[in-house]
C-alpha cells in the first residue's frame, strides 16, 4: 500500500511508454484509462467506497445494468461555470476555492435512480432524478409558482418555460399553444425578470460537492448570463448540547418543539445570533432559555419606555443617543447584506440595549420625541430577527399596518456625530477612574475635580498624527517642538508614553472633552453623591492637572 501511494503520487512514467513517458503516473493514468476506455479495451465499473450491509445482517449487491449521466467533463461548460464562479459572492469567502476545485473534479456524475419520488427522467420515463441532481433550479420556479395554480400541468409546457424564463418566442404562438392568455404571458415574463437573478442560494457546506456546483452549471447551461446567481451562501451544522444531531439516535430538536418550548422569536434569535450562518450551531436548551429571558425583558422594556411623555429641547445626551443609533443603523445593514446575522445582532439587539441603558443612567428625564424615534428603529431593526414580538409591539406602540411591510430604517447623517460618541467613552472612562480612586481611598469623597489636560498637549498630539509616519520619530519631533523646549521633563514624558501608545487615532479637542466632562458634572454628582467641579487643565496649579493627558483626564478626591 505504501509504495503504490509513492509510485501513485511521486511516480514518473518509465521511457519506454511511449507518448506517457516521463508523466506523471497520476496524470498518465487518467489519459491511459479514456483511452482504453475510447479504443473499447476497457470498461467502467462502478464499486462502493465501503462495503453496504442490510439492517438484518446479510450483505447488499448491486447490479447496475444501465444508468444515465450528466457530462460535467465538458471543458466549455465548465469554464461557463468558473466565470459564473468568478463574479459571484461566496460566504464564506474561503469556499470560493472549494467550488472551483469541485468544477475541476466533476466528471461523469449519474443522475438517476428507479425508485422514490422524483421527477421523471425526460429522456428516459422508468428513471426519476436523483435528488442532489434534481432541483437545482427551482428558484426560478418560485418567480411564478403563486401566479400560475389556475393553469393546469397540460399549459406548462416547454413553449410557456422558454418564453416566461428565457425571452424565447412570440406572446401570441405562446398563447395558442398554451391556451394562457397573452396578458397573463406577459405579466408572469415580467414577474420572473423583477426576481431574477436569484441574490443568494442558502444551503449547507457538505452540498458544494456536489448540490451547489450543480445549480451553478445548470444556471449557465440554460439561462443568459444575466440570470446567471450572483451568490452562495453555504451554512454551517447543527449541534445539541454538544454531540451532533442525528435523526437516527433520536438525538434532534423538532422545528415544533422548538417553538412549543421557547416561542418561534426565541428560536429564531437564538439561531441567528449564537453564531454566524457558515459556523455550526449548538442547541443548548439552558442558553435557548437565557435568550427567551432577555427576549421577555427587551418586550417589556420598550413597553415602559414608550410611555415617556416628556417633551423638551434636545439635550447632549439626546443627540448621543439619536448618533448611535445611526452607527447602529448602519453596521446592522451592512451586516444583514454579507448574512452576517450574529453580528447584525450584536449591534440591533445587544448594543442598542446597552446604549439605551446608558442613556437612563446619563438623562434625568427621557425625552420622548427621541425616545420613539429611537424605538421605532429598534423594532424595526429587529423584525428579521423576531418578527411575531415586533408586530406586537408596533402596534402597541401606536403604529397602523404590519411593521415587516414598513421602510427598512435608514442612515441620517444630520444624527450622526462620531465626537459625541468620543465624548461619552470618555464620561464612561473617567466614571470608572473615579471608582477605583475611591476605592483605593477607602474613604467617600466630599469633592472631585476634574481637569482636563493642557492645551499644549492637544497641541502636541495634533502635531504628530500629522506628520509622524513611525513612532520612532515621536520623541525627537516632540523635543525639537517649542512645546517641546519649553515643557522640557514634561514634553519628555508625554512623549515617551506617546511613542509607546500613539495608533494614529483623532482625539476630541481640549474644548471638546471640557464640553462632554462638563455635560455630566450632574450625572457625576449623583453617582458618587457629592459635589464635582470639571475644569481645564491649562494654567491650573494641580499635580493632577499637569499630569493629565489628552483622553485621561486629572482626577483629584477630597475625601
Amino acid at each position: 500500500r505504501i509504495v503504490y501511494k509513492k509510485g501513485f503520487h511521486k511516480g514518473v512514467m518509465n521511457e519506454n511508454c511511449g507518448k506517457y513517458a516521463g508523466m506523471k503516473v497520476e496524470k498518465a493514468k487518467e489519459l491511459i484509462k479514456n483511452e482504453l476506455v475510447k479504443q473499447g479495451k476497457a470498461d467502467v465499473m462502478y464499486e462502493f467506497s465501503e462495503p453496504v450491509v442490510c439492517r438484518c445482517g446479510g450483505k447488499v449487491i448491486v447490479a447496475l445494468h444501465e444508468s444515465w449521466f450528466i457530462d460535467y467533463s465538458n471543458k466549455e461548460w465548465k469554464e461557463l461555470a468558473k466565470k459564473c464562479l468568478r463574479e459571484m459572492k461566496n460566504i464564506p469567502e474561503a469556499t470560493k476555492n472549494d467550488f472551483f476545485h469541485t468544477i475541476d473534479w466533476l466528471n461523469e456524475w449519474p443522475c438517476v435512480r428507479n425508485y422514490g419520488l422524483g421527477t421523471p427522467l425526460p429522456q428516459d420515463k422508468r428513471f426519476i432524478i436523483e435528488p442532489l441532481s434534481d432541483s437545482t433550479i427551482y428558484m426560478a420556479f418560485y418567480t411564478i409558482s403563486h401566479k400560475i395554480k389556475n393553469y393546469s400541468a397540460s399549459q406548462l409546457k416547454k413553449e410557456f418555460f422558454d418564453y416566461v424564463m428565457l425571452g424565447k418566442g412570440k406572446e401570441n404562438r405562446v398563447s395558442n399553444a398554451t391556451g394562457i392568455p397573452e396578458k397573463e404571458l406577459k405579466e408572469l415574463r415580467k414577474e420572473f425578470l423583477y426576481w431574477y437573478p436569484l441574490d443568494w442560494r442558502c444551503s449547507a457546506l457538505e452540498l458544494i460537492q456536489n448540490h451547489l456546483t450543480f445549480m451553478i452549471f445548470h444556471h449557465v447551461a440554460v439561462f443568459p448570463e444575466q440570470h446567471w446567481p450572483r451568490g452562495i451562501a453555504a451554512w454551517g451544522m447543527g449541534l445539541l448540547e454538544g454531540g451532533k444531531m442525528s435523526s437516527s439516535k433520536g438525538n434532534v430538536v423538532l422545528a415544533s418543539q422548538a417553538v412549543s418550548e421557547f416561542g418561534a422569536d426565541t428560536a429564531r434569535l437564538f439561531l441567528l445570533s449564537s453564531v454566524e450562518p457558515w459556523q455550526d450551531f449548538d442547541w443548548k436548551a439552558k442558553e435557548v432559555k437565557n435568550y427567551q429571558h432577555r427576549l421577555e425583558s427587551w418586550f417589556k422594556k420598550v413597553l415602559r419606555l414608550s410611555s415617556a411623555n416628556k417633551k423638551m429641547q434636545e439635550r447632549r445626551i439626546d443627540k448621543w443617543l439619536l448618533s448611535e443609533a445611526q452607527e447602529i443603523i448602519k453596521n446592522t445593514t451592512a451586516a444583514l447584506e454579507k448574512l452576517e446575522t450574529r453580528k447584525a445582532a450584536l449591534e440591533c439587539f445587544f448594543r442598542m440595549d446597552e446604549i439605551i441603558k446608558w442613556y437612563e443612567k446619563r438623562a434625568e428625564t427621557i425625552n420622548k420625541e427621541v425616545m420613539d424615534y429611537v424605538l421605532e428603529t429598534w423594532i424595526r431593526l429587529l423584525t428579521p430577527f423576531v418578527p411575531f414580538a415586533c408586530e406586537e409591539l408596533w402596534e402597541k406602540t401606536g403604529h397602523k399596518g404590519f411593521v415587516s411591510l414598513s421602510s427598512w430604517p435608514e442612515f441620517q447623517k444630520k444624527f450622526f456625530d462620531k465626537n459625541l460618541g468620543k465624548g461619552e467613552e470618555l464620561i464612561k472612562r473617567t466614571q470608572e477612574d473615579i471608582k477605583e480612586i475611591v476605592k483605593l481611598v477607602g474613604k467617600k469623597p466630599k469633592n472631585i475635580k476634574i481637569y482636563t489636560a493642557p492645551l499644549w498637549k492637544y497641541e502636541i498630539y495634533a502635531d504628530v498624527l500629522k506628520n509622524v509616519k513611525s513612532n520612532k520619530e515621536i520623541i525627537p519631533l516632540v523635543m525639537k517642538s517649542e512645546h517641546g523646549k519649553k515643557y522640557k521633563e514634561h514634553a519628555l514624558k508625554f512623549a515617551q508614553r506617546l511613542a509607546k501608545e500613539f495608533e494614529g487615532n483623532e482625539i476630541l479637542s481640549e474644548e471638546e472633552e471640557f464640553e462632554a466632562l462638563k455635560d455630566a458634572e450632574k450625572f457625576f454628582e449623583k453617582t458618587f453623591s457629592c459635589e464635582v467641579e470639571v475644569l481645564h487643565g491649562t494654567g491650573q496649579e494641580s499635580e493632577k492637572a499637569r499630569n493629565a493627558e489628552p483622553g485621561k483626564p486629572g482626577i483629584e478626591i477630597i475625601a
